[in-house]
């Protein structure tokens, strides 16, 4: 039985721990989803000129008034839309003063959209007031291809890198646009919902069972060792 064992236990550890993280998960989830609601129930807020203030938001409904900057944009691949894939367009938007620009995720547009010369009647002059929600930039996962700079490709907001482009400072945090009323043409944001899925008890439920049908076969085993 010390190569069953050996290869039992660990194994049953490991399934362990996929459950528990998944029920960690789950939780971070639903608070989210909570901040979501609280988020698009409140009435938007100004947002701050400290880059400390500016980096706490996340997950708060706010304004701002500038100017966009669309020679600066950047394409952030987003995930399928309707069977179109395409990018998220983020334009930084250069606040009235000498503040920091801040990184606006303007909206999807599919693939062959991405020019900005193909879509011209969305690219905005002139001052605007942009109603979004503040977030911070998730950070890179393991998973997640490198950037592009050089192809303006982006996996993940790299805000030293975008920065170095931009040749300003940006300020530590991306909104996520609203859809404004009377807008046309590309990008187009979506509604921000807050019904986000949150499988992950499932998946808990998933990796506990595939745990204990491991130790049922492993107890058999140990009862009965010539099989």
């Amino acid at each position: 039985m010390l190569w069953p064992t050996l290869v039992a236990v660990p194994m049953l550890a490991v399934l362990l721990g996929l459950g528990f993280w998944q029920l960690a998960r789950g939780e971070w989830k639903t608070a989210l989803i909570a901040a979501r609601e609280r988020a698009l129930a409140a009435a938007p807020v100004a947002i701050p000129n400290q880059a400390a203030a500016i980096a706490a938001l996340d997950q708060v409904r706010v304004t701002l008034i500038g100017t966009f900057r669309h020679e600066h944009e950047f394409h952030l691949i987003a995930p399928p839309k309707t069977g179109r894939n395409g990018f998220h367009i983020v334009t930084p938007l250069a606040p009235e003063g000498d503040a920091a620009w801040v990184l606006v995720d303007r909206g999807f547009v599919p693939v062959e959209a991405k020019a900005p010369q193909s879509r011209a009647v969305g690219q905005i002059e002139g001052p605007v007031t942009v109603v979004g929600i503040a977030r911070r930039p998730p950070e890179r996962r393991a998973f997640m291809g490198a950037n592009d700079p050089a192809g303006n490709v982006w996996t993940y907001v790299d805000l030293a890198a975008m920065a170095a482009l931009a040749g300003r400072p940006l300020a530590p945090t991306l909104i996520v646009a609203e859809p404004a009323s009377g807008a046309r043409g590309w990008p187009r944001p979506e509604p921000l919902a807050t019904d986000l899925a949150n499988p992950h008890l499932g998946y808990a439920l998933t990796w506990f069972g595939l745990a204990a049908a491991l130790a049922v076969i492993y107890s058999l085993l140990f009862r009965s060792p010539s099989r």
